[in-house]
């Protein structure tokens, strides 16, 4: 089974998810830790748009993103558990659907970061850990 693993000091790493329960609206999450494993920052918002799975998960991006803009981090590691979103991200190039969208607004905060990488992580790599942070080193 993957782990979350812990980004290198002093990046801080954002993952993110989305779930919308059977097309219905559903949430997106992020949680912000460090290189020890501590919790920096963490939010949930409740979303309304009933999207497809990689529509909310490129939504979550720009939630993740912009939250750290908002806590003032300015060097992170934006980790998801959908390979669509990443390489989209990676890629730089969105197109003109709801999708491209949500990944050109996740582009559009990157001026506001002295160092950004996106990074995608298996679904179970992406669950919340709740070991001791000690046992990350």
């Amino acid at each position: 089974m993957q782990r979350w693993v812990a980004p290198p000091n002093p990046l801080l790493k954002i993952n993110v998810d989305a779930a919308a329960p059977n097309g219905r609206p559903g949430g997106v999450g992020v949680i912000v830790r460090d290189s020890l494993g501590l919790i920096n920052a963490a939010g949930y918002w409740p979303i309304l748009f009933e999207g497809q799975a990689h529509e909310m998960e490129a939504l979550a991006t720009y939630y993740g993103l912009n939250f750290a803009k908002e806590c003032c981090f300015r060097e992170v590691i934006l980790e998801s558990d959908n390979l669509e979103v990443i390489k989209a991200l990676k890629q730089g190039t969105p197109n003109q659907t709801c999708f491209g969208s949500f990944i050109a607004d996740t582009l559009s905060l990157l001026g506001n970061f002295r160092n950004v990488s996106f990074s995608h992580v298996m679904r179970k790599g992406n669950k919340v850990d709740r070991r001791s942070p000690k046992s990350y080193n």
